[in-house]
């Protein structure tokens, strides 16, 4: 099976050097999308570091664990920005995305979809 990253790489057509770049502006609190730079620049390495074992899993299971364990570290050490502000990588927005490739990709490229998750409205561009 593959990775996430690479079904995320092969669904946006980015390299996989720009992975973190392109995972960080989709999954992304809307609110702090928006600041585009700024909030890359804020968005602590709690979320860079959630991106990159994200990208490692090869089940919807792993990844539930290395969100869980994201949020865990938000809450203990995430700053006023993180915390409070939700300058951060949003969990549900990782999952919803996750299922969307899993509609686009493929049974055979991503494990079966995550119970709970809704579905990501289409957006354009």
């Amino acid at each position: 099976m593959n990775r996430f990253r690479d079904a995320f790489c092969e669904h946006v057509g980015c390299r996989p050097e720009d992975y973190l770049r392109e995972a960080l502006r989709q999954t992304l609190h809307p609110h702090a999308a928006l600041l585009g730079g700024l909030a890359r620049r804020l968005c602590s390495p709690l979320c860079e570091q959630l991106l990159e074992d994200a990208g490692e899993t090869t089940t919807g299971e792993e990844l539930r664990d290395v969100i869980r364990l994201y949020e865990y570290d938000v809450h203990w050490h995430g700053g006023f920005w993180v915390r409070r502000l939700k300058f951060r990588v949003s969990g549900q927005r990782l999952l919803n995305l996750h299922g969307e490739l899993r509609q686009r990709v493929g049974k055979n490229n991503l494990p079966a979809a995550i119970p709970g998750t809704r579905p990501v409205p289409a957006t354009s561009g």
